[in-house]
């Protein structure tokens, strides 16, 4: 599996995600709109997503 491929979790990229979300100021306006991105999964599913999206989010940080 290279790289690019563990980055998407159920169609959804998550490193893109992540920079997007970065550039929204409000915690509720990154929610709204993680929430709209995620519209289409189950919510098993976009907790698959979250759970990806946090751990990138975590090591942007570092």
């Amino acid at each position: 599996m290279s790289a690019a491929d563990q980055n998407v979790v159920h169609g959804i990229d998550v490193v893109a995600l992540v920079k997007k979300l970065r550039t929204i100021p409000t915690r509720h306006d990154r929610k709204q709109t993680f929430m709209w991105e995620t519209s289409r999964l189950s919510p098993i599913s976009r907790s698959e997503v979250e759970r990806a999206m946090r751990k990138k989010w975590e090591e942007g940080v570092q």
